[in-house]
């Protein structure tokens, strides 16, 4: 194509040189600026990235678990305090139920009354037996409650676990042994049977034995009472032989009542 000039001689030169100081400076900033402003670009990018990214979710993850570490601050506070509270109250359920224990087998109708029976012997008693004396011999042992030794064997199987790492609450001090005086008593009964003939006499000690055997009556709440409560189930026979008592031969014999083993109160 060809291209006219209409500018004058003069001027013509000198538009060349003002294109030309303008087009060099351009092409001799113009890489290193387009790099500073795209490596500038990047930066921003890889800041606004990183925020987004990586800093807000672990700050946000880090709120998180401080919030989670404290409600389960207060929640594990809470567990300890209700199991010490609830260690509180087994202990004095526990205590609760060896006194309960302890008080069932005092109650009247529970216990043996010596007065009942002396009461019953005098109305059992057959004409012809007659009670040369009486006595009471008392066996004691002190023995560990029920609720004590049930105590103790949980607290041992705990223990073991703990000790195994099985569980991971610690049981704590072994529970104290608590025990009970247990009585047993035996009534020894001496009597003598008389009779014209020695039958007759042997006969009245047997005739003895099964009104002592087979006695029931009512109690003052209507309940049936027998003389062999309280009392193991057979009457032990101790001396029996034929004296002369005041120059009267008499069938000389003995009963033994053996208890079955009572708690009782020390006071």
């Amino acid at each position: 194509m060809i291209k006219i000039n209409l500018l004058p001689p003069e001027l013509q030169g000198k538009k060349v040189r003002a294109k030309a100081a303008i087009a060099a400076p351009t092409t001799a900033l113009g890489p290193g600026l387009a790099i500073g402003l795209a490596a500038a670009f990047f930066l921003v990018l890889w800041a606004v990235v990183g925020y987004t990214v990586i800093w807000k979710p672990v700050s946000a993850a880090k709120g998180e678990r401080l919030e989670a570490q404290n409600a389960f601050d207060k929640a594990k506070s809470l567990l300890d305090k209700e199991q010490e509270a609830h260690k509180e109250k087994l202990a004095e359920w526990n205590l609760l139920q060896n006194q309960k224990e302890i008080l069932e087998v005092l109650m009247p109708d529970k216990r043996l009354l010596w007065s009942e029976k002396l009461n019953m012997l005098a109305s059992l008693r057959p004409d012809g037996v007659y009670l040369t004396g009486a006595q009471v011999i008392e066996d004691r042992q002190m023995v560990e409650t029920k609720q004590s030794a049930q105590a103790r064997a949980d607290w041992a199987r705990r223990k073991a676990a703990f000790d195994a790492k099985e569980i991971s609450e610690d049981p704590g001090e072994e529970p104290k042994k608590i025990e009970k005086p247990l009585i047993k008593q035996t009534l020894v009964l001496n009597a003598v049977g008389t009779g014209e003939r020695p039958t007759d006499r042997f006969d009245k000690v047997v005739e003895f034995e099964r009104a002592l055997q087979g006695h029931e009556s009512a109690g003052p709440k209507g309940d049936k009472r027998r003389f062999m409560d309280f009392f193991q189930n057979e009457i032990q026979l101790g001396v029996m032989e034929e004296r002369d008592q005041d120059g009267i031969l008499v069938w000389a014999f003995e009963f033994r009542f053996t208890t079955l083993p009572v708690y009782k109160d020390e006071g």
